[in-house]
Parts: structure tokens; sequence; C-alpha cells
């Protein structure tokens, strides 16, 4: 079973910077702020912002718990970054495709699992944004 992680060193929005692999060892490249690290198969490739900035940038509204807590939040579409790191494979089937799953760590500690199809834009057609900005500010 294929499985991809992405680290994400964005502010507060979505996640900071992540110290750890998925097996406890340490990252020893350099982190900026606001850059993604997907690791897929051993290898670990870090987007920095320009790499990111050459990205699409999609906006979100979100409903919040009440009526004055709504925001607007913005950032890269997740299967663009995925596609920026040659994820998944072009010879990977939908077979292989459907058992594949992302997750995500933050540097916060937190993490969450989706499955690849989720954002597979040939399986569905949902768009997850990996945020950067809530109503315009970081």
């Amino acid at each position: 079973m294929m499985h991809y992680i992405l680290r994400l060193f964005m502010p507060a929005v979505v996640a900071v910077a992540f110290a750890t692999t998925a097996h406890g060892q340490a990252v020893t490249a350099a982190r900026a702020p606001g850059s993604i690290a997907v690791r897929a198969n051993g290898k670990e490739t870090i987007f920095s912002t320009t790499d990111l900035a050459k990205l699409t940038r999609r906006h979100v509204r979100m409903a919040g718990e009440s009526a004055d807590d709504s925001s607007t939040v913005s950032g890269m579409d997740m299967w663009d970054v995925l596609q920026l790191a040659h994820i998944p494979s072009t010879e990977a089937s939908g077979r292989q495709r459907v058992v594949m799953y992302i997750r995500l760590a933050g540097a916060d500690g937190q993490n969450a699992v989706l499955s690849l199809v989720e954002v597979d834009p040939s399986f569905s057609n949902r768009t997850v944004v990996i945020a950067d900005k809530r109503n315009g500010k970081l």
C-alpha cells in the first residue's frame, strides 16, 4: 500500500513547522515558513513559497460556528501540490489509487489522513485547499 505524507510549514491557519518524519526520524532539511514538504517512497521534496506561488490560488468561503464567524481562506489546491511532486505515478491504475492515502502532518503535532481519491479529480469533484491565508492575512 502506497502512502504520501505532506508536511505543511504554513502559518497557523493550516500548520507550522514540523520536526519529525512519519517514522519519528529527525528531519534534517532546512524549513522556511510557507514551504511544503512531500514525502513519498522515502524521498522528500520541499516546495518553497516561490514554487508554490506558481500554482493557481483557490479561495473558499467557510462558515464558522456562528454567522459572525465566517471567513475566506485561500491557498493551493492539494492536487496541484501533489502533481508538482509527481504523485501519484502516471502508471498508477485506478485500483492502485483507491488504496493510496495522504497523511498531513503539522508542526503542532496534529495529523490528518485523506484517501488519495478524495482529492484526485479523476475520482472526485472536490477541491482540497491547503490554506495559508485567512481573510487575506497570513
